[in-house]
């Protein structure tokens, strides 16, 4: 062994760092088929290792009770409450479940080896597709919640409340209320 040079033993162990690499694709192949991939994430929510029918049931019922569990907000003085599916609040669970499905397997050989790394390595997160409010729908609750704001003597945030509003839905389980986004008042 003494006899072979640098670089066919750097040469032996690049192609032994490829077989393994191979390897454990194959592998991740079989662990995963039919299967959403170890390490994938719905903004948070779990759906690795589950399969497709699973994962849209799960994902169904996380997006029934994101839409129907109220969402409170509090600033001490003023108490804001909502239920998500009557600002129209939409979550597209069928799109959703694909976008899970598609890790590791799209966007060509490298993209999909690159996503199951990731995926193994560090996680990877989608987003959930939808329709999140329909503007009017949320421009009529801003209006009324600013409105409720100023009886107060309060300015709302109205950037930060669609931004707070939207982060709250997303959170389960609910926190018991969430702090109102409010402004310097102009006067």
């Amino acid at each position: 062994m003494r006899d072979v040079s640098l670089r066919t033993r750097l040469l032996l162990l690049l192609l032994a760092l490829l077989g393994l690499l191979a390897y454990a694709i194959v592998v991740d192949l079989g662990v995963s088929a039919g299967k959403v991939h170890h390490g994938v994430t719905v903004e948070g929510y779990d759906v690795s290792g589950a399969t497709e029918s699973d994962a849209f049931r799960d994902l169904e019922e996380r997006a029934g009770e994101m839409e129907s569990t109220p969402v409170v907000f509090d600033s001490g003085e003023l108490v804001l409450e909502f239920v998500p599916s009557e600002l129209g609040w939409d979550l597209k669970v069928d799109e959703t479940t694909d976008r899970a499905m598609a890790v590791g397997r799209s966007g060509g050989p490298f993209r999909a080896i690159w996503d199951r790394a990731r995926s193994w390595l560090w996680g990877v997160d989608v987003e959930w597709a939808g329709s999140f409010f329909p503007r009017s729908r949320l421009a009529a609750g801003l209006n009324a919640f600013e409105a409720d704001a100023a009886d107060l003597g309060l300015v709302l945030d109205r950037d930060g409340m669609r931004r707070a509003m939207r982060e709250a839905i997303k959170d389960l389980p609910r926190q018991e209320s969430y702090d109102i986004p409010l402004r310097e008042s102009s006067d």
